[in-house]
């Protein structure tokens, strides 16, 4: 019970200095008709909503669900992202991510565990909901990439690189080595200095038997439109990758 006085109280006092932030008099807020009461109920809403998104900017963030769900939105500074998606069972799935008002990026997913995905911005960008649809419990966690000193990178499983920027044109060796039976891809995103935001393109790909490893290479040719790069990786959890520069 006192709990629940508290949080009225609380309340009551948003309201009050919601009104008077309005222009109504503290004072009788009360005796106020139901639309004024909506109003500052409103304007808590919209001053929560902002104090939330300024809170989560620059921040990682995790959101959790089961099935389809909506996550509601919020705002990224400007820099490199992962969005990884960890699912209770191997299930195929949809992630779309809704972005600054008409930007839609749908990301469709084969039957793995966990699933990687990068993005970059150049600027602040509101995020303004992604969508989960996925026949498990997920999770979802969105977490600004460091920057990195070279493209030399390894992990087990679905996985993100740092952000890095080549000094030089390289080729770069991709090998991957697989506990089970399944398909893998290994893609790079460019930073283009002339988009805002845009999707990576496979590196390296393929179906690989237990046991088995496949090397292959890339030739990283950066130019004066890109200044940056990621490499994310999406295949079974049992297979191990590495990345180097030859």
């Amino acid at each position: 019970m006192k709990k629940l006085l508290s949080m009225i109280a609380a309340l009551l006092l948003c309201l009050s200095a919601a009104a008077h932030a309005e222009g109504v008099l503290v004072p009788g807020w009360d005796q106020l008709p139901a639309g004024q009461l909506t109003e500052a109920r409103d304007a808590i809403n919209a001053r929560l909503d902002q104090l939330s998104r300024e809170a989560a900017a620059g921040k990682s963030m995790t959101f959790s669900g089961r099935g389809q769900g909506i996550i509601n939105g919020f705002d990224l500074q400007e820099g490199a992202y992962a969005y990884m998606i960890t699912l209770a069972e191997p299930v195929t799935g949809t992630m779309v991510i809704c972005e600054d008002g008409k930007n839609y990026t749908a990301r469709h997913y084969n039957a793995y565990s966990s699933y990687a995905h990068a993005a970059h911005y150049k600027k602040p960008m509101a995020i303004d909901y992604i969508t989960m649809d996925f026949e498990t419990d997920w999770t979802l966690t969105v977490t600004p990439l460091p920057d990195a000193s070279s493209a030399v990178a390894s992990g087990t499983g679905s996985g993100v690189s740092g952000f890095f920027l080549p000094s030089a044109a390289q080729q770069v060796e991709i090998s991957v080595t697989a506990q089970t039976d399944g398909y893998y891809d290994v893609s790079v995103l460019e930073a283009n200095i002339y988009r805002t935001n845009i999707s990576g393109h496979s590196a390296s790909y393929g179906t690989l038997e237990a046991g088995e490893t496949r090397t292959s290479t890339y030739l990283l040719a950066p130019d004066r439109e890109v200044f940056g790069y990621v490499w994310f990786v999406n295949c079974p959890a049992g297979f191990s990758w590495s990345i180097s520069c030859k």
